[in-house]
Order: C-alpha cells, then sequence, then structure tokens
C-alpha cells in the first residue's frame, strides 16, 4: 500500500526500542540508493535569462525543488516537479533543470513524460550526469521503445567502473531482462477488454479494488480530499487513505460513498480483502491486517488479527479462501534486512486458531516484492503482483495454482495489455472469473492510478450486439484458462431470506457440508437488514446447504456439482415458515441406494442437522413422509416410501430422539410436487418431508 508515513513511524519505533540504529541506516541506505541516481546543480548564473522578467521567483522555485528533490521521497519529487515547472517557464533550455524534471516524472505515474526532457537534457549538455543512460532507458522503456532502452541500459552497463559493475550491475541486468520481456509479451496480447471505471476515478489516487463474489458491491481505497480529517500525508504530498465502495444498479455504478467509522480514521485505512460472501472485510492499518465484520448496513469496528499473524514487520495485503479458513497474506523481511521486499505467506484456522504462517516456496516468491495476492473461489488459484519473475516492469500480475500434492506451479504472468511497463498490482476477480478489476496506470487515467475492470473475452463465448456492447453466454465450458494455468468453475448461490408470512429479511444461520466426506466447510450468515447471502461452491462436490433460525423451520438444499460443471449463478428467494403445526419442510439432502431404503452415508450431515433441530425444539412433534415418482406399480412405490421414511425415523431414534415424537408414512407418488413427465421433475418427486403434527 502506499501508507509510507505509517510504515516509516512503525519501522523506527522498532529499530528505537531496540536500539539498532546501525541496521536503520543500512535500511535507509539501501532504499534511496538501490539504484543510481545524480542531482546536477542548477548554477544560478547558467540559469539567468538577460532581459527577462521573473527570474527572482524561478530561482526560488529552483532551491525549494532542490530541497524537495534531495529528500528522495515519492512525495519529495512530487513537490519538486511542482515547483521546477515554475523554473521551466522562465528558462526551458537549462539542461540540470531538463534533468530533473526528467527524473521526477519517473518517480511518479506520469513516467511516459520523462523521456521529453531527458532527451533535451542530454541534448543541451551530456555531460552533467554519469547516469543520463539509465535514466534514458527507464523513459524509453516505460514509453514501450523497448529496444532503445536496452540499448540505453547497455550503454550504461558499459560505462561504469569495475566497481560500481558490482554494486550496480545486476539492477542494470535486471532492466535488460525486463524489456526482452515485454518484447515477447507485447507480441503477443491476451484477449482482454480494459475498462476504466470512470464512476469512481478521479484526479486523486484509487486503488486496491476488491469486490463482492456476484460484483453488486466494489470497495476500493483512494485518497480524496473527503476522506476522514481532511488532510495530507506530507511523506508524499497526498491526503491520507479511506476506503469507499460504490454498489452494482444494473449496468452501472452507484455515487461513491465513504464507508465512514469505525473502519476508515483520520490516517491511513485501505482496502486488502473481502470474504466472498462479504460479510468480513481485511483491512491495513499501521503495517498490520484487521477484520472487520459486517451487519446490515454497518461494519463493524476492526479487530487486529494475532500476533501470529501480525508482526513486527508489515503485512501489507491478504485474502481468504472461499471457506475462510486458509488466509494468503504479504509480509516484509524482517526489520533490520538491507531489503523489505515482501513475500506471500499461508496460515490455516484450525481448531479456533490462525497456525503458524507458512512461506509460499521460492518458485512463487522472489528475491523481488510480491503483493497484491487473490485468491479464487476454487481455493486453488492464486493471482498475485510481483516485481519478480518475468515482469515487464514494475508490478505485474502472475496467476499460480495449488497442485494436489501441496506443491505451486510455476507462476504465469497473465500478460499484455493487462500488465505494462508501469505497476500494475492487487487485482480481484467476480466468481465466474471473466470479470476483474486492479489498479494500473493507462493513458486513459483521470489524472492518477485508476481502477479498471477486464473482461478476459476467451473465458466466454461471446458476440457483439453492438459496437460496445458484449453479450456473453456463460452456458459453455468446463475449465477456464490464463496462459498454462485453469482453474475450476464454481457455482455462485445468492439467496435472499424471508418470513413466509410476512416476507420480511430474516437473518439465519447458514452451514455447508461437504456430503461426501460428512464435514462442515463452510459457515456463514444472511445480511441481517437485507436477507441476502452469497456463496461460492468450487465444483467436483455434492454439497448440502442448511440454514437454521430459532422458531423456524428447518431447510436444506442440494449441490451436486460434478467436477465438469460450468460456472452458473443461482439466485434463491427462501421463505422460512414458523415453526407451527402444519408446517413442513424437504429434507433436500437425504439419500438412498437404488431401489432400496438403505441410507447412503451422504444423509448423515442433514440427518445430524434434524437431530439438532428436535432437540433444540423439545415440544415439536414431526411426521417423516417418503415420496416417489411414478415409475413402478402403486404398491410397489407406496411399500418403498414407507420403508425409506421408517428408515430416516430410525436414525432420529437411534440419536437421541423420542420414538414418541415421530410418525412416518409412504406416499408413493399420490402427492407429487412437480409433474412426472420429465427426469426433473421425477427427481423432485423423489423426496422425503416432515412436518409438524404438535408444538
Amino acid at each position: 500500500m502506499f501508507s509510507v508515513n505509517v510504515l516509516t513511524m512503525k519501522i523506527l519505533n522498532i529499530f528505537l526500542m531496540l536500539k539498532k540504529i546501525f541496521f536503520l541506516s543500512i535500511l535507509l541506505f539501501a532504499v534511496f540508493f538501490l539504484y543510481p541516481q545524480e542531482s546536477p546543480r542548477v548554477f544560478k548564473d547558467e540559469f539567468y535569462v538577460p532581459h527577462k522578467r521573473g527570474f527572482s521567483q524561478a530561482w526560488k522555485a529552483v532551491l525549494l525543488g532542490d530541497k524537495f528533490y534531495n529528500e528522495r521521497t515519492r512525495g519529495g519529487y512530487l513537490y519538486a516537479l511542482e515547483n521546477y515547472k515554475v523554473a521551466y517557464r522562465y528558462n526551458p533550455d537549462n539542461a540540470a533543470l531538463n534533468y530533473k524534471i526528467g527524473v521526477c516524472y519517473l518517480k511518479t505515474v506520469y513516467k511516459d513524460s520523462a523521456l521529453f526532457f531527458l532527451r533535451k537534457a542530454y541534448r543541451l549538455n551530456k555531460h552533467i550526469v554519469k547516469d543520463f543512460f539509465w535514466q534514458l532507458g527507464q523513459a524509453f522503456q516505460y514509453r514501450y521503445q523497448f529496444d532503445s532502452a536496452i540499448a540505453y541500459f547497455e550503454k550504461y552497463k558499459a560505462s561504469l567502473t569495475a566497481t560500481m559493475l558490482i554494486t550496480y550491475g545486476k539492477d542494470i541486468d535486471r532492466k535488460i531482462f525486463e524489456c526482452y520481456n515485454a518484447k515477447e509479451l507485447v507480441k503477443h496480447p491476451v484477449n482482454v477488454k480494459i475498462e476504466n471505471v470512470r464512476e469512481v476515478n478521479t484526479i486523486y489516487p484509487e486503488y486496491s479494488p476488491i469486490v463482492t463474489a456476484d460484483e453488486s458491491e466494489l470497495y476500493f481505497t483512494a485518497r480524496r480530499p473527503d476522506c476522514i480529517g481532511g488532510e495530507v500525508d506530507y511523506s508524499d504530498g497526498q491526503y491520507y487513505e479511506d476506503i469507499f465502495v460504490v454498489f452494482r444498479q444494473g449496468a452501472h455504478w452507484s455515487n461513491v460513498y465513504n464507508v465512514g467509522p469505525p473502519i476508515n480514521t483520520r490516517f491511513h485505512d485501505a482496502t486488502v480483502g473481502i470474504t466472498p460472501d462479504g460479510r468480513r472485510m481485511i483491512i491495513f492499518r499501521d503495517g498490520d491486517l484487521y477484520i472487520s465484520t459486517r451487519h446490515g448496513d454497518r461494519w463493524g469496528y476492526p479487530e487486529p488479527l494475532p500476533e501470529v499473524i501480525n508482526t513486527d514487520s508489515s503485512e501489507s495485503h491478504a485474502c481468504f479462501t472461499y471457506d475462510g479458513k486458509t488466509l494468503y497474506f504479504v509480509r516484509g523481511k524482517e526489520p533490520g534486512s538491507p531489503t523489505s521486499n515482501g513475500d506471500i505467506y499461508v496460515s490455516h484456522y484450525v481448531n479456533g486458531r490462525w497456525t503458524e504462517p507458512r512461506r509460499l516456496p521460492d518458485n512463487v516468491n522472489t528475491p523481488f516484492d510480491e503483493d497484491g495476492v487473490f485468491m479464487m473461489p476454487d481455493g486453488k488459484t492464486l493471482y498475485f503482483s510481483s516485481r519478480g519473475h518475468n515482469t515487464m516492469g514494475g508490478y505485474d500480475i502472475f496467476v499460480t495454482q495449488l497442485n494436489d500434492d501441496g506443491s505451486w506451479s510455476d507462476p504465469v504472468n497473465i500478460g499484455y495489455p493487462i500488465n505494462t511497463p508501469d505497476d500494475d498490482i492487487y487485482i480481484t476477480l467476480s466468481a465466474s472469473g471473466v470479470y476483474g478489476y486492479y489498479s494500473s496506470v493507462r493513458k486513459d487515467a483521470r489524472g492518477y492510478t485508476d481502477i479498471y475492470r477486464i473482461t478476459f473475452l476467451d473465458r466466454i463465448p461471446l458476440f457483439l450486439a453492438s459496437e460496445n456492447n458484449l453479450i456473453a453466454d456463460l452456458s459453455k465450458p468446463s475449465e477456464e484458462m490464463v496462459g498454462a494455468v485453469s482453474f475450476s468453475p464454481i457455482t455462485l448461490v445468492v439467496g435472499y431470506v424471508r418470513d413466509k408470512k410476512t416476507h420480511k429479511p430474516i437473518h439465519v444461520d447458514i452451514q455447508v457440508f461437504d456430503l461426501d466426506k460428512d464435514s462442515l466447510i463452510l459457515e456463514t450468515e444472511s445480511n441481517e437488514k437485507t436477507g441476502k447471502f452469497l456463496i461460492t461452491l468450487p465444483a467436483g462436490h455434492n454439497y448440502g446447504l442448511m440454514i437454521k433460525k430459532q422458531g423456524y423451520m428447518f431447510y436444506s438444499e442440494n449441490f451436486n456439482l460434478p467436477a465438469d460443471e460450468a460456472y452458473k449463478k443461482v439466485e434463491k428467494i427462501i421463505e422460512l415458515p414458523s415453526i407451527e403445526e402444519g408446517a413442513r419442510t424437504v429434507l433436500s439432502n437425504i439419500f438412498f441406494d437404488f431401489n432400496s431404503s438403505k441410507l447412503k452415508k451422504e444423509s448423515y450431515a442433514e440427518l445430524n442437522q434434524i437431530v439438532e433441530f428436535l432437540k433444540d425444539n423439545p415440544s415439536v412433534s414431526i411426521e417423516i413422509s417418503g415420496h416417489t415418482d411414478n415409475i413402478g406399480s402403486r404398491e410397489y412405490n407406496l411399500r418403498l416410501s414407507e420403508e425409506r421414511a421408517r428408515a430416516v425415523a430410525n436414525y432420529l431414534i437411534d440419536h437421541g430422539i423420542s420414538p414418541d415424537r415421530l410418525k412416518y408414512r409412504g406416499a408413493g407418488f399420490d402427492e407429487p410436487i412437480a409433474p412426472n413427465d420429465t427426469p426433473e421433475g421425477r427427481q423432485k418427486n423423489r423426496r422425503v418431508e416432515f412436518k409438524i403434527i404438535s408444538y
């Protein structure tokens, strides 16, 4: 994130506490002089233009610009640039001034503006600095003139002494490597559509978008005058970070809202990640990770993650897996290290606590920075940004996949034009994987880093309905590809739970079981105000969704998703009846062997929930009824349905429910709930129900 002042203060406090001033000086030296850079002097007599008015003001601008330039901070370069522009209007032909303006542009998001000034400075006086070739190489790289960039980096390398080559040789080779990567990536652009999300972007920085699985809400970090407190962070000359949100309204986004307290404070508060169900947000504050839980339309007070996650190092970005039980996050190196590069770690939530984090292997983490982690809902496909691997320059976005044996595939650059020679970072994807949001610096930016929406055109069969309208048919599919990495499609369940009589939203507890393993894999809740819930289910499993609420009937749904299941979105309005005589519900996750009344093990999760329901409501007595389709004789179906109802009753009795509270009967095919003339209808009719007979 861009919380430079907060991170710096944290590091300083740590080092002062530990009295490691020596190591701090090493850290500062490494940060400021990792790359060579000179500060040529603008001489007063050379800057003066005879018989031209405005010298006094222009010279003051030069001196003030030099003061900020020599700070070598992000904010310093921005302040220096504004002053140098004033001086430039007075004398545009001073070599040192043009050089410094070019360098300042290289330190901002307007890097492609640097080339004009650096080339002009070189024409005016090629001897004012020794690193002209280095700066020109970078300027050409940001302008996509990679052959010229390589030539200048090579010239710079050839100009160095043996001692300087030891110090800077690897950095120069890295830049040359980036340019060769960029040439190849630009030759083979990926098939995407990239659009500026103009509803959220302004002349100020917007970045680090996070989106709910159904794309109904988009949260992001911005540095705007309407941040809480409205104050500027002097270290980089920009407003403090705040978290903002927009809501999907048809094909457009709503007005932008500041999320407000308690998430936002007077200082830096930044978006990091959100659970797919949209109920928990991870934020970055003071160099640590915090969790806020949503209640209705309000976010709760952020609580820090435990010390096993948050350390004296900076933990800067994180994401949950779809079940909320695994956390991937970025941690900087230990205090005192000559560099502060971030690495990706993973921790698991086991028995009520987070495990000791484990660093991902070296084929994922590099000696350079990793940041901006995002895990797809399949729990295996991890997107992240890196300054290492085969980048085009700055941060590029990569994707890697967790293999069945626990290893990680070699990361793949997701390609140009998503990635550019500048920083491309903080990607988040919708549940379908068709749409992504990320931060980038592009020609159509509204003024600084902007948020963009990516449409991965190869992931959907589509046709152009008009020049500006893409209509996608998501009915195709199996696996989605990015380079050499695939991810399994998921089923997105968007539900709204209401009271059956009043139709008012209900806050309920929701559990999802892997029925094949009889294991609870996910717990969530519906929103207190809207009754909405979101669940993402990776393909290749048989799931049982179960809903509970005190005073209401039990509800269940089955999602048996084969491994080759295409992405789909299921929207459901669930109306729960109160517990009262005559109320009934279908048990969607009760299974029998073919032509048998023997319960399959996949039924146990739901049967155990019925046991719990009856124990929580000791005054309730129920009737269990078995139902069939109309295949076969009436006598056969009556007998089979009664035997299956009896099997359910016996299971409940065996698990502590009194026989006096249970009745069972077979209805055969006499009480259909769907036509029997289709396979889908017959499947619905083959069911087990229970009905309240006394309360």
